[in-house]
C-alpha cells in the first residue's frame, strides 16, 4: 500500500500512452500523425531485432522495480520510466514494434512513452545531480 501512488501515476500515464497510440491508430487524420510501427529502438537503431528489444525492456522494468525501495526520492521519475518503458513494451508484444506518431520534422518520429521515460531519466538525474551538488558542499 505504501507504493499505491506510484503505481497509480504509473498506470495512468500507461493509459495515457496507450490511448493516444490507439486515437492516432483509429483516426481519421491518419495522414497528419502518420503513425509508423518502428521495429528499432532510439533513433531507429536496430531495426527488425523486436525480440532483442523486448528482452531488455524487460531486464530493464525488472532492474528499476529492484531498486525502487532503495531509491526513495525517485519514485516519481521511475514512475514516469516505468510507464513509458511498459507502453513500448506492450506495443513490441503486440503490434511487433513502438506505434511512433510525434513528428517534429527535425527529429526522428517519437511517442508518449519515448517522452515518459527521457522526462524520468532527465528528473531523476538532476534529482540524483542536485544531492551529489549538496553533499559535496
Amino acid at each position: 500500500m505504501k507504493h499505491l501512488k506510484y503505481i497509480e501515476v504509473t498506470l495512468f500515464l500507461l493509459f495515457v500512452d496507450i490511448a493516444t497510440k490507439l486515437l492516432v491508430l483509429q483516426s481519421p487524420f491518419k495522414e497528419f500523425f502518420n503513425p509508423k510501427i518502428n521495429t528499432g529502438a532510439l533513433f531507429g537503431l536496430g531495426q527488425n531485432q523486436n525480440l532483442f528489444f523486448i528482452l531488455v525492456s524487460i531486464v530493464f522494468i525488472l532492474y528499476i522495480l529492484s531498486i525502487f525501495d532503495r531509491e526513495i526520492r525517485l519514485h516519481v521519475p521511475f514512475a514516469f520510466i516505468l510507464a513509458g518503458a511498459l507502453g513500448n513494451l506492450l506495443d513490441r508484444m503486440i503490434y511487433n514494434g513502438v506505434i511512433d506518431f510525434i513528428d517534429l520534422k527535425f527529429w526522428p518520429v517519437f511517442n508518449l512513452a519515448d517522452v515518459f521515460i527521457v522526462g524520468g531519466i532527465i528528473w531523476a538525474l538532476i534529482i540524483v545531480l542536485k544531492k551529489e551538488t549538496k553533499r559535496k558542499k
